[in-house]
């Protein structure tokens, strides 16, 4: 059963059933792949609820995908709180994790050269529009994106979930960058 907090999130009983079946289904099998690497069942489930929290604040696109995309989606969401608690536990253990200047001490991670769309997310229109138009695109391009700008990953955490180089994630942000603006181009405030 869904927790009381995610339920009140919803609008609809129709969408806290739909919440819940995905909940039930894929609920333990979310908390066994976190509680494996994090060895914290406390911690694990914290991990599913902030998955399902994004589950639910995207839930109309989540609707609109089959079913192989609807659990890549899952587990991806759920690899990225996953990393965020590995690297608090580092930093609670007195080591670092920040990657602050890992790009140009490397040279391994392009510049990123896009971050004028961290501007027009201020907006919830601009949001809106944003969104609706990440998730028309192709999914090569879409999905990169979602990750970096509303899950908020890392180029380099994006390469490790979709077992691609580093290089190759710069290259489709800045391609889908291209088209996001093209489509955009007028239409935000």
């Amino acid at each position: 059963m869904l927790p009381i907090y995610l339920v009140e999130r919803l609008e609809t009983e129709e969408d806290v059933a739909y919440v819940e079946k995905i909940y039930v289904e894929q609920g333990s099998k979310l908390f066994a792949a976190a509680n494996k690497i994090l060895h914290d069942e406390s911690i694990a489930w914290g991990v599913v609820h902030d998955t399902v929290i994004v589950l639910i604040d995207y839930l109309e696109e989540y609707k609109a995908w089959d079913d192989a995309h609807q659990k890549n989606f899952l587990y991806k969401c759920e690899k990225n709180f996953v990393l965020k608690e590995l690297r608090k536990r580092k930093c609670r253990n007195g080591r670092t994790v920040s990657l602050e200047g890992y790009e140009e001490a490397t040279g391994r991670e392009l510049a990123d050269e896009t971050q004028d769309i961290d501007e027009w997310f201020y907006s919830e229109e601009n949001a809106a529009a944003i969104r609706n138009a990440i998730s028309n695109m192709n999914n090569t391009y879409g999905d990169i994106l979602f990750f970096k700008y509303f899950v908020n990953m890392r180029n380099k955490d994006i390469a490790a979930t979709f077992g691609l180089s580093v290089a190759s994630v710069n290259m489709r942000v800045s391609r889908a960058m291209a088209m996001l603006r093209k489509e955009l181009k007028g239409k935000l405030l």
